[in-house]
């Protein structure tokens, strides 16, 4: 079958819109109550049916059928939902298009031609052999227009034993509104599902968490209806969608210690011994070193030649391969990354097991399953507490990009073991100092020597192992707080993974601006903690909570010398001390004959804050981003 290529399916659509688009603007004063692109009365797509069913048959096979309509009222929709795909495994998985075509405005209806039908290899698997069965089928949707419905239904059946047992994370709202949403799930009568509902609302929770009970011979089916769900908005540094938005989890693997030994065996297994890991570990790893430094170079070692292939977990293969596979081909997914890496740990002869790294905000215990996982782990036991390592990351400690999570796994005794990495919500724990003195020389040049003193988030300790890492984050800091400053002479005068201290000597590489006459000294518009905890500080509108990587407390402290005889023509501006559940800002200056002293204390308590607690943080924040809160002019005489 020759299919057209979807970029001249796309040009081709392109010019159909203009063409329509046109002419709906000639005829819209004709047809007040069209929908259209640009219509704000409307939302920009609306769900008019979304319904989803699992199966597990008798046999083992599992079915799922998938159906929904979906108008689209606005153009910024078209490339969301115009083009669908759908990933399977077609070694084990067997596609049926139901239905797939355009309701147009006139009611008229587009179907699918032979050629919209494009099937390709996802980009995290497209050329990998191992997994060369995984496939998307690309469906493009034709008749376009604003005020369309598009259509889609299908199934996917899987042959017995590919998913043993069925489960589920599913997002019943979604950023446009639902108006009738079905969820359904159906197993033989013996099989127990366990599920788990939240972010319904008190006032929808009653009706929505029991489900309606269908009984067949020897099937029971379980579904739930909802209707007129309303829009959730997409906004910057919102919290998961798992805590906020209205979730249905399902399965029917059983309990969490179930699950989790059941998932950490398979790995196990595949860690088999062999003359690869064996060759590998004695060339790797460094004879008469401690256990942690011999597991740090394998892990080096190994993420530097290995392939990591991480695609949807529900279209992986049922089985991981051996790592004495995996490893002669250098690539696999997370879990076979794992077991080769736990492989290589046990040839060297080290007391290791693997673990699966969890975040909180995701993970449920009543409803265990793979999608909740962030990460395979191998955990080194040293006598106490045991080490955390990524066989592409390394070391895992309590980082900014895994605070909020643990690790399960199974302790030498046998007793499932959990490790927490708690989240930054304390400002004590991590705390960022910049205190020196600077001099502008007569050609406006400056110099001066800071101290950095560092803790919590704002240390990286697997990217401060080399003195030319650690002058590179003592460089990056400064940049965030002085830019065109140099460093000269570094030193560091304290480091551990919770600490990096540091002196520094900096020297400008060329004068100062000259503004009209006079030398222009500025702080960085972005302080240096907007560099480890950003913040969405461009809207000014907020609906959603705002989910920062911490909570934090920054002091910053200079003094800034010139010559006597100059003239202070502009001084940044003093920010009073502005106070919120949030915490804390204020900016002090002073100026003196020849001399000024900038005093900034930003103080956050809160790691998540609400849309309002957020928007009054934003004002002052953006107040200390602005040129008049940053800027000194000084004139020579």
């Amino acid at each position: 079958m020759q299919t057209a290529s979807p970029i001249i399916v796309r040009r081709q659509r392109a010019v159909a819109r203009g063409v329509f688009l046109a002419l709906l603007a000639t005829f819209s004063a004709a047809c007040p109550t069209l929908v259209y692109a640009g219509n704000d009365a409307a939302p920009d797509a609306v769900y008019e049916v979304w319904d989803q069913h699992w199966t597990l048959n008798a046999d083992g096979s599992t079915s799922y059928h998938f159906r929904q309509h979906v108008r689209l009222n606005n153009d910024r929709t078209y490339r969301t939902f115009a083009d669908p795909r759908i990933t399977y495994n077609v070694d084990t998985d067997k596609l049926e298009i139901i239905n797939a075509r355009v309701k147009r405005v006139d009611g008229s209806y587009v179907e699918l031609a032979d050629y919209s039908h494009v099937k390709v290899s996802p980009d995290a698997t497209a050329g990998w052999p191992a997994f060369g069965s995984i496939r998307q089928h690309l469906l493009v949707m034709s008749g376009i227009e604003a005020g369309c419905v598009v259509e889609l239904e299908y199934q996917i059946t899987s042959e017995p034993g590919t998913k043993p047992y069925l489960a589920g994370d599913v997002r019943l709202d979604d950023r446009y509104p639902v108006q009738q949403r079905s969820i359904a799930i159906t197993t033989p009568k013996e099989i127990q599902v366990r599920t788990s509902f939240s972010g319904m609302g008190t006032d929808r929770a009653a009706e929505s968490y029991a489900p309606d009970v269908e009984t067949a011979a020897d099937a029971i089916t379980l579904r739930w209806t909802f209707s007129d769900l309303p829009a959730v908005p997409v906004e910057d540094q919102a919290p998961p969608w798992q805590t906020r938005c209205a979730r249905l989890a399902f399965t029917s693997c059983g309990s969490a210690e179930k699950w989790v030994r059941s998932t950490l065996e398979q790995v196990s297994d595949a860690a088999d011994a062999s003359d690869v890991a064996k060759k590998l570990a004695d060339r790797w790893a460094e004879d008469g070193s401690s256990p942690s430094t011999r597991l740090q170079d394998i892990q080096e070692k190994l993420a530097a030649r290995y392939n990591f292939v991480n695609c949807d977990p529900s279209c992986r293969p049922p089985h991981l391969r051996p790592a004495s596979q995996t490893l002669a081909v250098n690539y696999g997914t997370p879990a076979e990354a794992a077991a080769a890496f736990l492989a290589l740990a046990r040839a060297a002869e080290l007391s290791v097991r693997p673990g699966v790294l969890v975040d909180d905000d995701v993970w449920n215990d009543r409803v265990p399953q793979r999608a909740f996982v962030q990460a395979f782990v191998v955990l080194l036991d040293t006598g106490g507490t045991a080490e955390i390592w990524d066989a592409r990351y390394g070391r895992i400690q309590r980082a900014a990009d895994r605070a909020g999570c643990r690790v399960l796994s199974y302790s030498p005794s046998g007793e499932i073991d959990k490790l927490v990495l708690p989240p930054w919500d304390n400002a004590d724990d991590s705390r960022c100092r910049i205190s020196g003195q600077l001099s502008i020389d007569d050609d406006g040049h400056c110099v001066g020597e800071l101290a950095i003193h560092t803790t919590g988030l704002f240390v990286s300790p697997n990217e401060l192992s080399a003195t030319d890492d650690q002058k590179s984050r003592a460089r990056g800091l400064l940049g965030h707080l002085l830019p065109g400053v140099d460093t000269e002479e570094f030193s560091v005068t304290s480091l551990s993974p919770t600490t990096f201290n540091a002196t520094v000597e900096v020297a400008s590489s060329k004068p100062l601006k000259d503004a009209s006459g006079c030398f222009r000294w500025q702080l960085a518009q972005d302080g240096p903690f907007l560099a480890e905890i950003p913040m969405p500080l461009n809207h000014s509108r907020r609906i959603s909570p705002v989910r920062l990587t911490g909570a934090f407390d920054e002091v910053i402290d200079l003094m800034i010398e010139w010559p006597e005889d100059w003239r202070t023509e502009a001084r940044p501006g003093e920010l009073t001390h502005v106070t919120g559940d949030w915490g804390s800002i204020e900016q002090n200056i002073s100026v003196d004959k020849g001399r000024m002293t900038l005093k900034r204390h930003t103080h956050i308590a809160q790691r998540e804050l609400s849309a309002e607690a957020f928007l009054t943080l934003r004002r002052p924040i953006n107040e200390l981003r602005s040129e008049h809160a940053r800027t000194l002019l000084l004139k020579p005489n």
